[in-house]
């Protein structure tokens, strides 16, 4: 379902009485789904992504985020008390120890989207001409321009790097760094295992996981995080703004995806790597902003 701030607000669905009601697929067996993503179909491109021998390589704007960012969202916005556009969480601010990077970074404040972007939100930039619509037609479970009736509110995929940046731009914002994202998925200073904390593990009402194709956004809130904040395991994959390799140039994809079939990659470490422009339905964007 959409995020509630504006000036795109798509009205939350109903409550879910069984988790897997508010998703069109059905539970997956043991094995790995058929996919048409480029990512493979257990959410991993390189082997194991929590290797950091090549930490080296790891953007060093970690910390605070790209120095460059200005905040040019639009005049009117709606904001809350904590000075984020409603639909949007405050993180805490805090520092821990970024084990890719190899170093502790700080974080905050910041404002996170509360859902990933949705279908409907980014058709809306496309219709104001700052995004395109080039490739997002990229598999079967692309939501472009909308599976069904029922999946405006389903996360935006088959988007490139450059296309998750250039909608957050046009929101005023930006996509989170690694060390962002993974912040809100520990649960900032908490440091937990997965975004609802470290107990229980993941089963199907805590995330859009283990199912054939996409779901709603916020279906599931026994998994969101303590600030409220939604599909930060499950879902779709999420775009950083996080360098991993320079040659070939590789960007980090945090979290997992809805087509993942392993509890552990569900945990708040979990990663993949991808040049810039990889399309695949198991991959979309949250954007972040700093509070006015």
């Amino acid at each position: 379902m959409r995020s509630s701030f504006a000036p795109f607000v798509v009205a939350l669905a109903a409550a879910v009485v069984f988790a897997f009601a508010a998703c069109k697929g059905e539970p997956v067996g043991d094995g790995p789904p058929s996919v048409d993503s480029g990512i493979d179909a257990d959410g991993s491109s390189d082997g194991d992504t929590r290797d950091t021998s090549d930490a080296s390589n790891v953007d060093t704007l970690d910390a605070n985020g790209p120095a460059d960012v200005t905040d040019t969202r639009e005049a009117g916005a709606e904001v809350g008390p904590d000075g984020c556009l409603l639909g949007a969480a405050l993180l805490p601010t805090g520092s821990y120890f970024e084990s890719l990077a190899g170093t502790t970074i700080t974080i905050g404040p910041l404002c996170m989207a509360k859902a990933e972007t949705t279908m409907l939100e980014y058709r809306q930039c496309n219709d104001d001409g700052a995004c395109t619509s080039d490739g997002l037609s990229c598999g079967i479970d692309a939501t472009w321009p909308e599976l069904d009736a029922g999946s405006l509110d389903h996360p935006i995929n088959c988007v490139t790097q450059a296309q998750a940046k250039a909608y957050c731009a046009h929101r005023g914002g930006r996509l989170p760094t690694f060390g962002e994202l993974q912040w809100a998925t520990r649960a900032g200073s908490k440091g937990s295992r997965f975004p609802w904390g470290n107990t229980p593990g993941p089963d199907a009402t805590h995330a859009c996981w283990n199912v054939t194709t996409t779901c709603s956004t916020g279906a599931f809130p026994t998994g969101d995080s303590p600030q409220g904040i939604h599909d930060l395991a499950g879902g779709v994959a999420e775009w950083t703004s996080t360098d991993y390799d320079p040659a070939p140039p590789e960007v980090i994809i945090g979290n997992t995806s809805w087509n993942e079939t392993v509890a552990g990659n569900l945990e708040a470490t979990y990663f993949v790597h991808e040049v810039s422009d990889t399309r695949g339905t198991t991959v979309g964007f949250r954007c972040v902003w700093t509070p006015k």
